[in-house]
Order: C-alpha cells, then structure tokens, then sequence
C-alpha cells in the first residue's frame, strides 16, 4: 500500500527522534563515564587535583599590617585590620612612635644639624657592622644613602605572613616586645631579642625591619632572598655563604629608590 507524503514524514521524524534520542544517551553516558575516570585519576594523583589559589599579601601592605598602619581597602589583610587584636597593636605602635619622635628624634636631629650636617648629605652606602635589625637609626643618620648594609647574628626568619598566623594577638604581641627596647631606649637588648625574635610568630628580624620601613614612610617594591658569596656579591636565592636579603623601597617623601641589605 502506497503511503502519502504526510505518512513518510510523519514515519521519518519518528525514526529522526528515536536515533537522536538514542545518541544523546550514549553521549551523556560517555561524559559520565569520562567525569569518573577523572574523579578517580585526580583521587590517585592530588598532583593533578584542582587547588584553591593561595591568596597572599605584598610585602609593602605586610610591613604597614606590622607597623600597625593603614592597608589599602583591596588588601588580603584589610579584613584584619578590624581585628581588635590588630587595632590594639596599631594604638601601641602609635603610641610609642609618637613618643619616640618627640623623646629621641627630633632631638637627634636638632643635634645633627649642628654637628653632622654632612650626614643628611647623598652617601653611596650606609654600613652598619652588628646592626642587628636597627634599621631606625641609621636611616636617620643617613637619611639619603642609595645603599644600607646592615649586619647582625639574628635570624631573618621566614618571609611574614599575617593570613596564616592563627594567634593574630600573640604574634603582634611578640613583635611588640622584640621592639620594645628599641623604641624606649634606642637600642636592642640582645638577650630579650634571643628569645623574642625565636617565637612561632613573626620570627626573625624581617617583621621588625619591615615595620621600621613602613614607619619611616617607605614602599617596599621587592624582596629578594639570597646569600652572601666569600667574595662579597649578594646571590640571589643562593644557599650556603651567609644568609640574607635585600629589600628595595622608596622613599615616599624624596620619591629616591634605595636598597637595604
């Protein structure tokens, strides 16, 4: 029996659905199958695993987090800073800087003008010999050295990193007391520092030297690890030799690049 041209059609949209059908499910099982092998392989393998993007702070927002200073509003560590442990931390570090400019600075430099006048003058390199941390003074004695060279025995510790420390209050707290001596008497006090500086938190000289930066209305621009050959040349990320750093910044006042190691 013939069948109209509407019974052909009507047969092959039929047929058209049931195949098209058919290969959606076996797509679909496919994918499906595809999706477990890979849940399995990254099971096997967490090398090839997705990872969550560790999110991080720049060393500039670090050390005004340290220094108890104002962050940007789109810093990781703007979040922190309304902390009350941090908040406390910023009064303290106000507090004693304040009174660090009136009870020592400003006479320091009223005394400088009179009989260091030269010291404010461009040198090429600062050299601090048992310096420890102190980065303080010798940025006011030598205001426009293009270069400091500061050396001490203390550990520089591992690079500060306010987002993973879980007790916020007792590692602004410990960086308080390893700057304690400093801010009252103008100097480090070794033994204290020997304990201070070898905490969990915030060990190292690093912090301090950071919080002295940003005090001294610096912008840290780069951190580079390394180490001192015999010969006297910095080496980037280079073990063996002397452990240390070097810190490049500017001036926020002069706008002058300088560099501290």
């Amino acid at each position: 029996m013939k069948r109209s041209v509407s019974e052909k059609m009507t047969r092959l949209c039929y047929i058209f659905r049931r195949h098209f059908k058919q290969h959606i499910c076996a797509t679909l099982s496919a994918a499906i199958v595809l999706a477990t092998a890979l849940s399995i392989s990254a099971q096997q393998n967490p090398e090839i695993a997705p990872r969550a993007i560790a999110v991080s702070a720049g060393p500039n927002d670090v050390a005004r987090f340290l220094a108890g200073m104002p962050v940007p509003e789109n810093s990781p560590l703007a979040p922190l800073t309304r902390d009350p442990a941090w908040q406390q931390h910023a009064a303290f570090f106000e507090e004693r800087f304040t009174k660090l400019n009136v009870q020592q600075l400003q006479k320091l430099h009223a005394w400088q003008e009179t009989y260091l006048p030269e010291s404010v003058q461009p040198v090429s390199v600062a050299f601090y010999m048992f310096s420890g941390p102190d980065f303080l003074y010798v940025d006011q004695f030598f205001p426009k050295a293009a270069v400091y060279v500061l050396c001490g025995k203390e550990s520089l510790g591992p690079p500060p990193d306010p987002l993973r420390i879980a007790n916020l209050s007792g590692a602004l707290g410990n960086l308080e007391n390893a700057m304690k001596s400093s801010l009252n008497t103008t100097y480090f006090i070794t033994k204290d520092m020997k304990v201070d500086l070898h905490e969990q938190n915030l060990n190292g000289a690093l912090p301090i030297l950071y919080a002295f930066l940003a005090r001294a209305d610096k912008s840290i621009t780069n951190v580079t690890f390394g180490s001192l050959s015999s010969g006297g040349v910095f080496q980037e990320s280079a073990r063996g030799g002397s452990p240390g750093v070097r810190i490049r910044y500017s001036d926020n006042q002069s706008g002058n690049s300088q560099t501290m190691y």
